[in-house]
């Protein structure tokens, strides 16, 4: 009888125990990289500098990096996108990586008629994380401004936009395009909460972050491991990216190519990636 009862406990006891461990938040790729030639990693010098802001920390605003150690690198990566996709806002779709809810869009850039969101999705399972992509042709299902940046820091602050269907979202839906028309890249950044006044950021490809069936996708195209895309905390602070780095410039250690692409390697003029 002993024999039996034990086993039972601790199932019962496993089952109540509350475990603290994070879960994988992705449900579904961002953005399908049947799209993409080559992907920035996670610490580089691609694009511009995205990491810790002590002006905007010391206003007050925390919902960025937080880590004044995490500075002069670029805490995101870039997708670029083959030669051949480019050219307009309505070919690549954005999909929503994991049911959850809109937490915040803001204007990025106006091109013309055309204007550029910055969308951050709340993880319904896991609400501490936050991905923010750049670049979008949002939706109109969803709101245009949204829980904009403090009005005191961001000079194009606007109120929130009144004509909307919804603010949540299920995992793979499109939720908008991302803009080629201007840009060669598609930028994605994960935002981790641990208190009201520390965030971190962390690579899409961290294994918390992504899990091993959609990182597979990327093996498949010739990435041998995370590590690839995702240069480590101690190797960029032994390794400091330079005072006179050239952010809109091309560096071929920043990327790891895929491979099967047709297109040819694009040159450097065309790798200008803009904030």
């Amino acid at each position: 009888m002993k024999d039996r009862i034990l086993p039972l406990l601790l199932i019962l006891l496993f089952s109540l125990y509350p475990f603290t461990v994070d879960a994988q938040i992705l449900q579904h790729h961002y953005i399908d990289i049947k799209y993409v030639d080559r992907i920035s990693k996670f610490r580089s010098g691609a694009g511009h500098d995205y990491s810790y802001e002590a002006s905007i920390i010391a206003a007050g605003f925390y919902e960025l990096e937080t880590d004044p150690s995490e500075n002069n690198r670029s805490m995101k990566h870039y997708f670029l996108f083959e030669k051949r996709y480019r050219g307009n806002i309505t070919t690549i779709p954005i999909y929503a990586p994991f049911d959850g809810i809109i937490h915040r869009v803001s204007n990025e850039v106006q091109e013309g008629d055309d204007t550029d969101k910055q969308v951050w999705i709340r993880s319904n399972a896991q609400p501490d994380y936050y991905l923010i992509i750049h670049h979008v042709n949002l939706s109109e299902t969803f709101p245009q401004i949204w829980n904009d940046y403090p009005k005191e820091l961001w000079e194009h602050w606007q109120p929130d936009d009144e004509q909307y269907d919804r603010i949540t979202m299920q995992a793979g839906e499109i939720i908008g395009y991302a803009d080629t028309k201007e840009r060669v890249a598609s930028d994605v950044a994960v935002l981790h909460k641990i208190s009201d006044q520390e965030y971190h950021y962390r690579s899409y490809f961290d294994p918390v972050i992504m899990p091993d069936s959609i990182f597979q996708r990327f093996v498949d195209r010739g990435v041998t491991g995370r590590s690839d895309l995702i240069i480590s905390k101690a190797y960029r602070d032994a390794h400091p990216i330079p005072d006179d780095h050239q952010w809109d410039g091309y560096d071929p250690d920043d990327w790891v190519i895929l491979n099967n692409v047709a297109s040819p390697i694009p040159s450097t003029t065309l790798l200008l990636l803009e904030k």
